[in-house]
C-alpha cells in the first residue's frame, strides 16, 4: 500500500486488507452512532423547554455540525480513500467539505466558552448580553467563517489536479492545512477555549472561598453559592467536550506536521495513522454520551426519547413524569414550564377559563340565600361551567404545556 498522509484518506491505490475492511467497518459505526447520538440533541432541544437557551443552541449548532461528518463527511473520506472521485472539482469540493465540518465545531466550541465565559464573569448582563438573536448571529458567523476557511482551497490554494486519483496530499496544499488551517484555526482556538475555562473555574473558586470565609449566612449568599456551583457543573461539562475534541484531533494533526516538516510520508506505520483518523471522527459521536451523563435535563429527555421513537410511547405522557421527577427536592421551584414563557393567546386562554368560572361564583353568591331551589340552580350552573371549564382547559392542555402549572401559578394569572 502507498505511504500518503492525509487529513482524511490514505492513499489511492487500495489494498483491500483487514486493516483497511476493519477501518472501513468502524467509520460506518461511527457515523452511525453520530447521527442517531446528535440527532437526539437536536430533538431534546426542540421538545424540552428547559433546554431553550443560548447555551445550548450552540450546543445544536455543534451538533448539526457532528451530523454532517456522520451523514456526509465520513462517506466523503471513505470514498476518498478509495481514490474516487476521478473528477477534480468533486475530489476538491469533497475534500473541503470535511474541512469546513471540522472548523463549525472548533467554532462552535469557542461561541460556547464565551457564553459560558459571560455568564459566570457578569450574571448580571447575562440575559441582556447573550440573547436568542445574538446567539442566531453568533451562529450563522461559525458557520460562515467555517465555509469561508474550508472552502479556501476550491479558490485556488490547492496543488491542482491529482494524477494518482483524490488523494489529499496529493490535492490539498499543506501549507494551507498546516499553517493556515491547523496553527491558524484550530490550535489558536483551542488555547483561546483553554484560557477562558481556566479563567472561569480560577474565578469561580476565589469567589466560593470568599462565600465560605464569610460568617453571615443570608439567602443571598446561598443563592449566589447554589449559582456558582451550577453554572461550575455545567462549565465542567462543556470543558470536557473542548479536552475531548483535543485528545481526538490533535493526535492527527500532529502527524501531519511531521509529515510536513520531515518530508518523509512514511515516518510512523500506517496503523497509527489509521488509529489518528479513526479517533478523529469518533469524536463526533462522543458529546451525547458526555451530555447524558452530565446534564440531567438531558438525561430525563434522552430516556423519554428512546420510549417514544422506539417503545412507541406517548410524548405527552413522557411529559408528564418528567415534569413530575424535575418538581421534587430544591428544583421544585424550577418548572417544566415557567408561566412567562406562555404566550400571549396562551394566558388569554387560561384567564378566560378562569374568568366563566369566577363570574359564575358570583352569581351564585349574589342570590338570596333562603330561596333554595334558586340556590341549587346556581351550585348545577357553577358546576357545569366549571366542568365547561375543566374541558377547554383539558383539550387545550398539550398545546399549552398545562400539565406543569400550579394552582399559585393559575392563581398568579387570575390576578
Amino acid at each position: 500500500m502507498a505511504c500518503n498522509i492525509t487529513g482524511q484518506n490514505l492513499t489511492t491505490s487500495i489494498d483491500w486488507t483487514t486493516t483497511t475492511i476493519v477501518s472501513i467497518t468502524v467509520e460506518i459505526i461511527i457515523a452511525v452512532a453520530a447521527i442517531i447520538g446528535n440527532s437526539f440533541v437536536c430533538l431534546a432541544v426542540y421538545k424540552n423547554r428547559r433546554l431553550r437557551g443560548t447555551t445550548n443552541y450552540f450546543i445544536v449548532s455543534l451538533a448539526v455540525a457532528d451530523i454532517c461528518v456522520g451523514l456526509l463527511g465520513i462517506p466523503f473520506a471513505i470514498v476518498t480513500a478509495l481514490g474516487l472521485p476521478d473528477n477534480f472539482h468533486g475530489c476538491l469540493m469533497m475534500l473541503s467539505f470535511i474541512i469546513i465540518t471540522t472548523q463549525s465545531s472548533i467554532f462552535s466550541l469557542l461561541a460556547i466558552a464565551v457564553d459560558r465565559y459571560v455568564a459566570i464573569m457578569n450574571p448580571l448582563r447575562y440575559e441582556y448580553l447573550m440573547t436568542t438573536r445574538t446567539a442566531r448571529w453568533a451562529i450563522a458567523a461559525t458557520w460562515t467563517l467555517s465555509l469561508l476557511i474550508g472552502m479556501v482551497p476550491l479558490m485556488g490554494w490547492n496543488l491542482g489536479p491529482a494524477q494518482n486519483g483524490c488523494g489529499f496530499t496529493d490535492v490539498i496544499d499543506f501549507d494551507y492545512f498546516v499553517y493556515f488551517n491547523f496553527f491558524g484555526c484550530v490550535l489558536t482556538p483551542l488555547l483561546i477555549m483553554g484560557f477562558i475555562y481556566s479563567t472561569i473555574f480560577w474565578s469561580v473558586r476565589k469567589q466560593l472561598r470568599l462565600i465560605k470565609s464569610t460568617d453571615i449566612t443570608t439567602s443571598a449568599i446561598e443563592k449566589k453559592k447554589k449559582y456558582f456551583k451550577k453554572e461550575v457543573k455545567a462549565a465542567k461539562s462543556l470543558a470536557i467536550i473542548v479536552g475531548l475534541f483535543a485528545v481526538c484531533w490533535l493526535p492527527l494533526h500532529t502527524l501531519n506536521c511531521i509529515t510536513h516538516f520531515t518530508k518523509d510520508p512514511c515516518a510512523f506505520p500506517y496503523e497509527l495513522l489509521m488509529t489518528a483518523i479513526l479517533l478523529s471522527h469518533a469524536n463526533s459521536a462522543v458529546n451525547p454520551v458526555i451530555y447524558a451523563f452530565r446534564n440531567r435535563d438531558y438525561r430525563i429527555t434522552f430516556k423519554s426519547l428512546v420510549q417514544t421513537c422506539f417503545f412507541c410511547c406517548p410524548w405527552t405522557e413522557i411529559v408528564l413524569n418528567v415534569s413530575d421527577q424535575s418538581q421534587s427536592g430544591v428544583e421544585s421551584r424550577h418548572n417544566h414550564i415557567q408561566l412567562r414563557s406562555l404566550s400571549r393567546s396562551q394566558r388569554n386562554l387560561i384567564h378566560g377559563a378562569l374568568s366563566q368560572s369566577k363570574s359564575s361564583v358570583n352569581q351564585m353568591n349574589s342570590r338570596t340565600p333562603s330561596k333554595l331551589s334558586v340556590m341549587q340552580g346556581s351550585m348545577e350552573k357553577v358546576d357545569h361551567e366549571n366542568y365547561k371549564v375543566g374541558k377547554v382547559l383539558k383539550k387545550r392542555q398539550s398545546d399549552l404545556s398545562l400539565t406543569s402549572i400550579s394552582t399559585n401559578q393559575i392563581n398568579e394569572l387570575e390576578c
